[in-house]
């Protein structure tokens, strides 16, 4: 993520994991709502990568926490973003956008109709403002929501998503998660692209344990059995826990090295939180990176998978480091030319807001 300031208004571009490219503006003035603007960014496809001059090629363990992502665009940045065909407007079936109506109706009857009659493409939303009150699911490959235009095309959300759980709760995302402490805090959205319950890469049959350590800045793990990839292939490399140092004369080298524990969760925070929340994490997953398979080749220790990226953090065997098939639950989803409103509300604390959340794209 790039974050920077400018006439109150934070301009930040965001990289999900189902290679949706999108630019968000939220306005921060004190006299406005709370505004989130979409709008898509068209770049000359490119067949190679380029690091960031932030990246710290060093290996090793480094204090920070800026990673690489010179992958960001449509499908890797390698291929230019399709123009889908418009299947359904929201005008058509009874949305007024008049920033009065409640039109959730109107959007909802669109979607569930590119759904279930073309499987794929475009819900065209003319310009005007439109209330919505309930989220928006996104759950088929190819679907689009687009606006007329970038100025005048606005999707307003007059309350959060605990609000809405508490008009409707029986809907499953309510339920699941009003069990939490931490309800929203780490995903639900207004606009929901994918099935925010299921991941495909960790539910693959194709995933192998990475059997030696490696360091930060690496492009090459070692495998017990490379057989099920291929070149070419994007992987999910996953670590779990935070088992901290393999032996106690690694513990004391990193300590007095860096000056923390050293666990898995601290070095991917580069140093930057305190020790005691973070010493037994266990079976939890942490660290999630995505990377694609430049070569494969056998040694005495096993296969070796070479990769595109370095990697953004230390691999330990007490993480349970584990390599798998990256399969999405969705692809070639997107929102174009639209603004998101929602009312301004004050800042509740740590794990403590009320949901107030745009877009998720689940991979």
């Amino acid at each position: 993520m790039h974050i920077s300031l400018k006439n109150k208004t934070i301009f930040a571009t965001l990289l999900f994991a189902s290679f949706v490219f999108a630019i968000f503006t939220v306005d921060v003035s004190n006299d406005t709502p709370l505004l989130i603007s979409v709008n898509t960014a068209e770049a000359a496809a490119t067949n190679s990568c380029l690091n960031s001059a932030l990246w710290n090629t060093d290996k090793g363990f480094a204090n920070e926490r800026i990673t690489d992502f010179s992958y960001a665009g449509y499908m890797a940045g390698e291929q230019q973003t399709p123009k889908r065909a418009v299947q359904v407007n929201v005008k058509e079936l009874g949305a007024k956008g008049d920033g009065k109506t409640d039109d959730t109706a109107a959007f909802l009857t669109a979607l569930e109709r590119v759904h279930n009659e073309s499987g794929t493409g475009v819900v065209y939303i003319p310009d005007g403002k439109y209330i919505i009150k309930s989220p928006l699911r996104i759950l088929n490959d190819g679907i689009v929501l687009r606006g007329e235009s970038f100025q005048n095309t606005v999707l307003i959300f007059p309350s959060s998503l605990t609000q809405y759980c508490k008009e409707t709760p029986n809907d499953q995302m309510c339920i699941d998660e009003m069990k939490s402490n931490r309800p929203f805090s780490y995903g639900q959205a207004f606009i929901q692209f994918g099935d925010y319950s299921s991941s495909k890469s960790t539910a693959s049959p194709r995933n192998i344990q990475v059997t030696k350590n490696a360091e930060r800045g690496d492009t090459k793990l070692i495998v017990d059995d490379a057989s099920k990839f291929s070149v070419g292939q994007w992987t999910l490399l996953t670590m779990e826990g935070d088992g901290g140092a393999e032996s106690s004369s690694e513990a004391e080298a990193l300590q007095i090295a860096y000056g923390i524990r050293p666990g898995l969760i601290h070095r991917v925070q580069g140093g930057h939180v305190s020790n005691a929340p973070y010493t037994k994490i266990q079976d939890e997953t942490a660290v999630r990176f995505i990377n694609k398979i430049s070569s494969i080749t056998e040694s005495a220790d096993g296969d070796i998978i070479e990769f595109e990226l370095p990697l953004p953090h230390d691999v330990r065997k007490v993480w349970n480091p584990r390599l798998h098939n990256h399969e999405t639950n969705i692809s070639n989803v997107g929102i174009e030319n639209v603004k998101l409103y929602f009312s301004f509300s004050e800042y509740a604390g740590h794990f403590k807001e009320e949901g107030y959340n745009a877009l998720q794209f689940t991979s």
